[in-house]
Order: structure tokens, then C-alpha cells, then sequence
């Protein structure tokens, strides 16, 4: 062999030692994150839910023979693991990061649009279902007659804030859904679409950037331009106070992006005395504020707002107006209501998903005088527990 030859044939053996070593080293690394997450799933607490994700996590299944012979057992098992992963909060977040660097606009349903918004898909109307809401509550109206009826419904961000949007996205016309809806009531509702509201202020914070809620400036621009449709006059001005600048909604724990965070405010009346009384759940709770400073500590801080969802809420107040108020609502009345306590006696507040009882009844027995039907479309449109909630 030649001298030449030689020097080829040591260096193509240092270059395989190389790669040998380098393989080696590899697979050694493999091995070790292999055992570490092997180890670290082992000794991970179990958590029922994900404050990342707001919903509940899967758990291992419990074995037994009827499971484990049709399979049902591997696919919850495979589904819990997935839950429950170590660090499974953190690598939706890579991942969510790389697919909105990659220029995707998409993300688990949520559309990622400009100034650090997050939109919501608009719900396609099950027209049987809004049919059905319809007339339960055209059906209701006239079986409980002499009382001032409004239906409030207001749109998701999608359909206000749409030069936020992708560029490229296509998305339903909410608004048209939401005026078809109306003109199904009877000449006994008042409707009221506020996106019509909404969309005058487009320029300022009216929707949390990562919630599907809107913020309560929002709010306060519906509340003051549908006070006289409500029968409300003699309008008191609120004060502002920001509470948090910290928050993170359900947008950005669906789709794992977290833009910039949301800040959270609330109104009060510093002319209007505030000696009233809520009771939650027929007196499973009193309080003596519509707020609920102790859950902006929590993830979903917009449940400073009567602390959350009930079943059941009463507002007594000393307006001395001779009027009680009847709410069917979902979270976008929570707050809402903040703006309402000087211009009634009693708001009751009920969510008919969650709420089992005949409303009927509580028109007479609390000398109601108006009610109020506060929704927002996306849930109005998938949800048809308020027909089973008016019971007509």
C-alpha cells in the first residue's frame, strides 16, 4: 500500500471512530431523556385539571375484563398519558410558537390575529335549535304577560373586530345569524343585537385580546346605549378601576398561544350607595359585592365577576325603584350585572345550564317587573338549555 493510500485509509478510520463515538454519545443521551421522562411520568402528581388548558385532564382508567377486551382500556390509557405528561404545558407552548412562527393562523380552532389577538370560530346556527329557543321564548312572553321583555345578544370578537383578523382568514357573518334570530321574537321582546353598539368603538378595548369574553368597557357601551330599551332612566355614571393586568382567558389556553396579557377592570358608582346583598345559590353564599377580588389569585380571573357561573343569584338592593329584574343569562352577563344593582329592587340571575327549577313560578312570587335575556351568540347557538329551562 501506498504511503498515499495509507494516510486515506487512517483518516476514513478516524472519521468512522468519529462517528462511532458520536452515534454512541447520542444514543447515551437518548437513553438518559428516555429514563428521565420514564421516571418523571412515574412520579408526576396527577392532576385533574389543567389551568393552562381550563378543562379537565384524563386519568388512568381503572382495569377490568370488560374494558380490556374491547380495547376501551388502551384508548383512555393512551388518552391519560398524553394528559398527564410531564411537561405537557410547556411543549404545547413550543409547539403552538413554532406553528404561529411558521405563519399558520390556526390553532386548535382559534384564529391568531394581529395586535395580539386571539379569535374565536363563530358557531354555525343548528336552526332547529334557534327555532326552538325562539319560540320558548315567544311562548313564555305571552304566557307572562304585562312585564317589559328584552333579549340582548352580542357577538364574539370575530364578528366586530375584523380588521384584526388574518388576512387570509374566511369566517361566518355572526351578525347576520344574529339579526336573523331576532326578528323570529314576537312584538313583546325587545331585541337588541350589540354588535350594532359594538362596532362604533372598534377602535378600543371592548374585547379581551385572549378571552372569548368581552371586557367590561365593552360591556358598559352596551349597557348605556340599551339602558332606555330596558326601561332604565336617569343613567348614573360609573367610575373605572383596573384590578389585574395579568390575565390570560380561554383563547390562549385553547390554542397554547399567550400574546400579550389581558387587563381586567371594573365599574362602580361612587354617587349610588352600595349596601346591597348577593345571595348565590339560594343562600349558599352571601356576600355584599358583585366582585370577587379572591379569584383574580385564580387562572380564569373574569370570574371576578359574581365569582363565576351559578346556578342561582340574588341581588338585593335598597334602590327603592318598585322594579325586580329576571335574568336568563351565560358568562357575558357576569359583568354586566356590575352596571345594574342601582336601577332594580332584585336582579335574579339565572343560568339555565345549570339551573333545574320552574322560573315561571318566580315571576309571581317575586313581582317581577322586567326580564332580561343575556347571551352571547356562540353560546345561544350551540346551547338549547334555556328551552328546557323556560319549560314551555
Amino acid at each position: 500500500m501506498s504511503a498515499k493510500s495509507a494516510r486515506y485509509s487512517k483518516k476514513a478510520n478516524e472519521i468512522k471512530s468519529r462517528r462511532a463515538k458520536l452515534c454512541g454519545a447520542a444514543l447515551a443521551v437518548l437513553a438518559c431523556f428516555a429514563v428521565f421522562f420514564a421516571i418523571a411520568n412515574i412520579i408526576n402528581p396527577r392532576r385533574e385539571f389543567s389551568d393552562a388548558e381550563n378543562r379537565n385532564l384524563k386519568t388512568m382508567p381503572p382495569l377490568n375484563f370488560e374494558n380490556f377486551s374491547d380495547g376501551s382500556f388502551f384508548d383512555e390509557a393512551f388518552a391519560a398519558y398524553s394528559d398527564q405528561f410531564v411537561f405537557r404545558d410547556a411543549f404545547i407552548g413550543i409547539k403552538s410558537q413554532a406553528e404561529l412562527l411558521s405563519g399558520d393562523y390556526m390553532e386548535n380552532g382559534v384564529m391568531i390575529g394581529s395586535d395580539g389577538y386571539l379569535f374565536p370560530t363563530p358557531e354555525t346556527p343548528d336552526t332547529d335549535k334557534t327555532e326552538s329557543i325562539v319560540q320558548a321564548v315567544n311562548k313564555f312572553s305571552k304566557e307572562h304577560d304585562g312585564v317589559n321583555y328584552t333579549f340582548l345578544l352580542a357577538p364574539c370578537s370575530t364578528a366586530v373586530l375584523t380588521d384584526k383578523l388574518p388576512a387570509t382568514a374566511s369566517v361566518r357573518d355572526q351578525m347576520v345569524d344574529i339579526n336573523s334570530f331576532g326578528e323570529g321574537l314576537n312584538g313583546s321582546v325587545s331585541f337588541i343585537n350589540a354588535g350594532d353598539i359594538l362596532s362604533g368603538h372598534t377602535d378600543e378595548y371592548i374585547y379581551y385580546r385572549t378571552d372569548h369574553h368581552w371586557t367590561s368597557k365593552g360591556a358598559y357601551y352596551v349597557f348605556s346605549e340599551s339602558a332606555k330599551t330596558m326601561g332604565i332612566e336617569d343613567m348614573k355614571e360609573p367610575d373605572e378601576h383596573k384590578v389585574s393586568d395579568s390575565f390570560f382567558g380561554t383563547m390562549a389556553s385553547q390554542s397554547g398561544v399567550y400574546t400579550d396579557a389581558d387587563s381586567i377592570s371594573i365599574y362602580d358608582y361612587k354617587d349610588v350607595p352600595d349596601n346591597y346583598v348577593v345571595n348565590i345559590n339560594s343562600g349558599e353564599k352571601r356576600t355584599a359585592s358583585v366582585f370577587d377580588s379572591e379569584k383574580l389569585q385564580e387562572k380564569d380571573k373574569y370570574q371576578v365577576f359574581m365569582g363565576g357561573n351559578h346556578p342561582i343569584a340574588e341581588i338585593v338592593t335598597q334602590s327603592d325603584t318598585g322594579k325586580v329584574l329576571l335574568m336568563f343569562k351565560d358568562s357575558y352577563a357576569n359583568s354586566f350585572v356590575q352596571f345594574l344593582y342601582p336601577y332594580y329592587d332584585k336582579i335574579i340571575i339565572i343560568d339555565p345550564r345549570y339551573y333545574y327549577d320552574d322560573p315561571g313560578q318566580l315571576m309571581g312570587l317575586e313581582n317581577v317587573t322586567d326580564v332580561m335575556f343575556l347571551y352571547s351568540a356562540n353560546i345561544l347557538f350551540k346551547d338549547a338549555s334555556l328551552v328546557d329551562c323556560l319549560g314551555v
